[in-house]
């Protein structure tokens, strides 16, 4: 079986409203708090959710693609380098 790739670019990957919103109710809540501790646990927790869909994400698109026979380029799915503003 031949599988033709294809970049990651041409699948709608949006967020949704209700995931826009959320996004929204977090960044206000990390902007109000001025507790480090409380920083280090919403940093902790998204990290956990980051992490948790990740996962599903490559599992789900690595299931379709292969019913359709098409892949994706693993470095299109790879975790990007970690670089903080300064």
């Amino acid at each position: 079986m031949e599988y033709k790739l294809i970049p990651l670019g041409t699948l709608e990957l949006d967020p949704g409203l209700d995931d826009l919103f959320w996004k929204e109710r977090i960044q206000r809540a990390i902007n109000e708090t001025t507790s480090v501790d409380t920083l280090k646990q919403y940093a902790t927790l998204l990290l956990g959710l980051c992490t948790q869909r990740q996962g599903v994400i490559k599992g789900l698109a690595k299931e379709l693609l292969t019913i359709k026979n098409l892949k994706i380029d693993d470095s299109e799915l790879a975790n990007p380098e970690l670089k903080l503003e300064s």
